[in-house]
């Protein structure tokens, strides 16, 4: 099977091509029962017939934006602006080809009108885009494909059914760490992957055992997010830490505390900040020189301000690492022991500090 894939807008459409698979043709002479419904299976008096022009729509998630591609869950649970991944995907399930197209999104709009693109029965196609989670459980979208006339129009909706999670990362809360994994919310993106050919990047952040590190050089128990170019196949890559959408409404100040150990070549790592759901990001920081010791447990902690963001009411953060040069091979990036402090206060349990290691080791 071929895989041909065009943009469309922000999106991408990928078509998979094969012989087509004619589903079922009508009967001569049979008459359509009055129940049936455009863009799928008409009933006659003894037995289902295919629609001449019918499609089958589905809409589905991934969580994971390592992997381009589409996702195959029906339903998903999430912070509200975490970064989940709606694809699109249409069957031509009649015995017509089809060559126009509306796709309409309950929360988007109108994502496709009267797109061109030939649907051959038998064939399929997916859509898709880089969105937030949304901050209520509503989520459907129906899709429209047709003829010039319009003639055979064919539709078919699907839904999602979304779980809408309470924030992870809020002030003076609870510390995210990586110890069970990533926290609910925070994302790794393959930004290579996404930028427009669909060619994964070299180097992904994950936990420490996927990521190849033998160990936490943070200096924190247990996991860490971790990205080794060092340890990946050689390539170009753009990975990014995504944070969800927290708010520092009403707050007198803000900062950012984060351990990080951080051995720089050619790379580039920069912390960036968002307040429109990641549509722009603005640096915060741009890390020159290595942080901590190279593969020694010893890591920094390191202290941010966000007051450049205090009032805003969805504030997103990611940590990019990158390079874009052929054959590119670094070395890596860890981070561990990510909260926020606001308003001059401590935290949810007393402390002043979110570095629960030194907390530990200061107590043991």
């Amino acid at each position: 099977m071929k895989t041909v894939s065009f943009v469309v807008g922000a999106l991408w459409i990928v078509a998979l091509t094969g012989s087509p698979q004619l589903l079922g043709q009508a009967p001569v002479g049979l008459d359509a029962h009055p129940s049936a419904v455009a863009g799928g299976t008409q009933f006659g008096p003894d037995q289902p017939i295919t629609l001449a022009s019918a499609i089958a729509h589905s809409l589905t998630v991934s969580l994971d934006g390592r992997t381009y591609g589409c996702g195959a869950a029906t339903a998903f649970a999430a912070p509200a602006g975490a970064d989940v991944l709606p694809c699109y995907t249409v069957q031509n399930t009649g015995t017509v080809t089809l060559t126009r197209h509306d796709l309409v999104d309950s929360r988007f709009g109108t994502i496709l009108a009267g797109l061109s693109y030939n649907l051959a029965p038998g064939a399929s196609a997916f859509l898709v885009n880089i969105a937030h989670a949304p901050q209520d459980p509503g989520w459907s979208s129906t899709w429209t494909a047709f003829n010039p006339g319009p003639i055979d129009v064919a539709v078919s909706a699907d839904a999602l059914a979304v779980t809408v999670l309470p924030p992870f990362l809020t002030c003076n809360g609870p510390t995210s760490t990586f110890s069970n994994g990533f926290p609910s919310g925070f994302s790794s993106l393959d930004a290579w992957a996404w930028s427009g050919d669909g060619e994964p990047g070299s180097t992904d952040f994950w936990d420490r055992a996927s990521c190849g590190e033998a160990q936490n050089w943070t200096g924190a128990r247990g996991d860490v997010a971790c990205a080794s170019s060092d340890l990946a196949f050689p390539g170009k890559y753009d990975t990014q830490l995504r944070t969800h959408a927290f708010s520092l409404s009403g707050q007198s100040s803000a900062r950012l505390e984060f351990t990080m150990n951080y051995q720089r070549v050619n790379d580039t790592l920069t912390l960036e900040g968002s307040t429109d759901n990641g549509a722009n990001w603005q640096l915060i920081e741009n890390f020159t020189a290595s942080v901590g010791t190279s593969r020694g447990v010893a890591g920094v902690r390191l202290v941010r301000s966000l007051d450049a963001y205090l009032g805003a009411p969805a504030v997103r953060l990611r940590w990019r690492y990158s390079n874009t040069v052929d054959g590119a091979s670094d070395m890596y990036i860890q981070l561990d022991n990510i909260a926020l402090t606001c308003g001059g206060g401590i935290f949810f349990d007393g402390f002043e500090s979110a570095d629960t290691h030194a907390w530990s080791s200061a107590s043991a």
